[in-house]
């Protein structure tokens, strides 16, 4: 009789795990979808289709930026927003949004286009927030990290996937591809189905200054990580112009940062698990230091300098990601939302910043400058995080 009992406890519990796996996964899945949509494919989009307008380049990178500033302005009401909704709601929220700015931009009105970049701007930070907050919720502690390094790395999946839809498809026939990726992400989410974390309800409780001080590693891994990337993405085919490689090959540098930054999240997530995220800070910052130095000393070899920019993008990669991980660790359950909006707020910061101080390094200085300028940021973020972690009475 206890046998039986036993057995069906044991046969509940792994039903229940299965479960949270399944919804896990469809939430994963969803942000995926949204990824491709919002930040892979929109951008370019909205970008060729203002060219076919002859808009001109100046002002089709603010039409560009319009998104990210709503990122960075409406930022500060998804907290809010999770209070009055949940979580649940406010990922298909970010759906809604989404769709209603495709159905703009499929017009040729530039006042439209502009209200459209908004829109996906919207849809990006709800869904951000939302989904980041939920993967915390869900995990189970003992494997946060890799969990988180999945979603992360899925995202870097989303970013990479995007251009591949401009070779699949002509230009007119897009936005209709990312409307249908934006519905089936909303039914994935639906599909996941309602009470997906314990503590939504409060989860965009306000945050103290003592939280600010809890996280304050987080913010500046996220707003550095944000910083280098986005200036790398953008800025890395001039930097290798100056040492005479074409065009082409700097795109399969620009795409090795990225495929780095993607395909290392998850084993820096174990790390994480394994080490703790303070040891895990520092590891990521030094590999990132050692690409950086090979990248200035290692002879100008295609490879040499394609497995570089491999390991630079996974270690900077990996700064947001062990910025959500420290967030969801060190922080209580019901403020999650609140602290992953930070999160996003700092990385977005330094995303705007970033390619604004790399073009001036790029115009006054020679190009190893720039190598020079971020060793040295990540080198004070190193020493900085160490001694954070020695003040902390354990060291994860």
């Amino acid at each position: 009789m206890y046998c039986a009992y036993k057995n069906e406890s044991i046969q509940y519990e792994e039903i229940m795990v299965l479960n949270i796996y399944r919804k896990l996964f469809l939430v994963i899945f969803g942000s995926f979808l949204s990824q491709i949509v919002q930040v892979g494919v929109f951008p370019l989009f909205l970008s060729q289709k203002l060219d076919g307008l002859d808009v001109p380049l100046s002002l089709i990178g603010w039409f560009v930026g319009i998104q990210w500033l709503a990122v960075l302005l409406l930022a500060p009401l998804a907290p809010r927003l999770v209070l009055k909704l949940g979580l649940e709601r406010l990922v298909l929220l970010s759906c809604i949004l989404t769709a209603l700015g495709l159905s703009l931009a499929m017009l040729d009105n530039l006042a439209f286009l502009a209200f459209a970049s908004i829109l996906l701007g919207a849809g990006l930070i709800t869904r951000w927030v939302a989904c980041d907050a939920l993967v915390v919720h869900m995990a189970e502690p003992a494997s946060i990290g890799r969990t988180i390094g999945v979603h992360e790395a899925m995202m870097g999946f989303g970013i990479a996937a995007g251009p591949l839809f401009f070779i699949w498809l002509p230009l007119d026939e897009i936005i209709y591809a990312m409307f249908g990726l934006a519905v089936l992400s909303g039914i994935s989410f639906m599909m996941a189905g309602r009470k997906l974390s314990s503590s939504e309800s409060g989860s965009g409780a306000a945050l103290d200054r003592s939280d600010f001080l809890i996280i304050k590693i987080a913010l500046l891994l996220a707003f550095v990580g944000g910083l280098i990337e986005t200036a790398s993405v953008a800025f890395l085919p001039f930097y290798f112009k100056a040492d005479g490689f074409s065009l082409m090959h700097s795109a399969w540098f620009v795409s090795g940062f990225g495929l780095g930054g993607t395909l290392l999240q998850l084993p820096l997530g174990y790390i994480a698990d394994v080490l703790g995220h303070g040891r895990t800070q520092v590891l990521s910052c030094v590999i990132a230091l050692f690409a950086f130095a090979g990248l200035y000393i290692t002879p100008q070899d295609f490879w040499i300098i394609y497995c570089n920019l491999f390991i630079l993008g996974g270690a900077v990669g990996a700064f947001n990601t062990l910025a959500v991980i420290q967030a969801g660790c060190e922080t209580d359950a019901d403020k999650t939302a609140s602290v992953m909006t930070c999160i996003a707020m700092a990385y977005t910061f330094g995303g705007i910043i970033g390619p604004v101080i790399t073009a001036n390094i790029l115009d006054l200085f020679p190009a190893d400058a720039i190598l020079v300028v971020y060793s040295v940021i990540i080198f004070t973020l190193t020493l900085l995080i160490s001694g954070s972690s020695r003040k902390s009475t354990s060291f994860e």
